[in-house]
Order: structure tokens, then sequence, then C-alpha cells
């Protein structure tokens, strides 16, 4: 029984070229695109106003736990809507 020919390989070169078409294709379908999707991670549309001190009634999300040192009393991020 004959044994079937080798598969056509490509060159180096030519693998180079595919790639590099493959990456400029990426690249215009991805700035085509930018922006023009729906985040799935919504936020409440707050800008950061300052930092006080945490009052009984905030919202517990609201404290700083990065300003608020070990033990003392919380802080809370201030803040006002977006685009007010």
């Amino acid at each position: 029984m004959p044994t079937a020919p080798a598969p056509d390989t490509l060159s180096t070169d030519s693998l180079a070229a595919v790639r590099h078409i493959e990456l400029t294709a990426r690249r215009l379908v991805g700035d085509l695109f930018a922006g023009r999707y729906h985040s799935v991670f919504k936020g409440r549309g707050l800008e950061f106003s300052e930092v006080r001190a945490y009052e009984p009634g905030d919202d517990a999300r609201d404290i700083d736990w990065n300003v608020t040192p070990d033990g003392a009393t919380p802080t809370s991020n201030d803040t006002s809507r977006s685009g007010s």
C-alpha cells in the first residue's frame, strides 16, 4: 500500500505573516468596538467629595478602611452624584 504524501507545511516567513495579519485584525476590531458595551459592573455613580467621621446611619459600604487606623473611629467617604 502506498504511503500518503507528507502534508504541506508553511514556511517560517508565511507563519509570521499570518500572525501579523491576525494581530492587526484583532487590534482593528478592538478599536472599532472600544467603549461600545455596557459594563456588567454596576456602580452607584458617585464622585468622591471628602473623608469625614463615620456617623450612625451612614452606609457601611462608605467606610474607608484604608484611612481608618486600627481601633480608631471609622472614617467615611463623603460622595456626591457624578455629573452634578
